[in-house]
């Protein structure tokens, strides 16, 4: 029996909201994925300041994806005492999944940066990736970064469209801390925990 087609989506999800929705139902259709692994970063290495407890992050996307059997959430990387980073997480899925056939999910802006990465070129040859294309990063040089990759590592990358949404955690918790509306741009319990735990304020 063959294996799932599983896309590994990760991030610091601070906090999770519909923009990453629409981005793994896009993903998941466009690459004919069975399911995504959301899986939240416990210490994001480049990105420390202003991101609350693994646990809140957690309990947020266990809320947003209840509705979609297709999605779930890891707490692989929160059972580390070091920093997380990408390779580590694939190496370990690998060994929990091995009949499993699996994607890393990345925005172009990650593409760009991927050589830099811990271990980043062995990523690129350890498992296919699903390039998003991003606000801020022009096409053409997201293109151009694909076949540098492919060509240079023989990276397996596929790329995904997205429709353009701006939203971005960093623009809710600035409302939040603003006392601006936000909760058109989060799923409604995702809202409802951030006030009933007076997040980010």
């Amino acid at each position: 029996m063959a294996g799932a087609k599983i896309g590994i989506f990760g991030g610091s999800f601070n906090p999770v909201h519909l923009g990453h929705l629409v981005l793994a139902r896009e993903v998941l259709w466009q690459a004919g994925l069975d399911k995504i692994l959301f899986i939240p970063a416990k210490i994001p290495p480049h990105k420390k300041e202003g991101v609350i407890s693994e646990q809140h992050r957690f309990q947020m996307l266990r809320l947003a994806l209840k509705k979609y059997p297709e999605f779930s959430v890891s707490n692989i990387e929160f059972l580390r005492d070091k920093p997380s980073y990408t390779f580590d997480t694939v190496e370990e899925l690998k060994l929990l999944y091995p009949h499993d056939e699996l994607y890393f999910i990345t925005g172009a802006d990650g593409l760009l940066e991927i050589t830099g990465w811990y271990r980043g070129e062995e990523l690129l040859t350890m498992i296919p990736l699903i390039a998003v294309a991003r606000p801020g990063v022009p096409g053409e040089v997201f293109l151009k970064q694909v076949e540098y990759l492919k060509n240079q590592y023989q990276a397996r990358i596929m790329v995904a469209e997205m429709p353009a949404i701006g939203i971005s955690s960093s623009l809710i918790r600035q409302r939040i801390r603003e006392n601006l509306p936000y909760s058109h741009l989060i799923p409604v319990e995702v809202y409802e925990y951030i006030v009933a735990n007076n997040l980010y304020r």
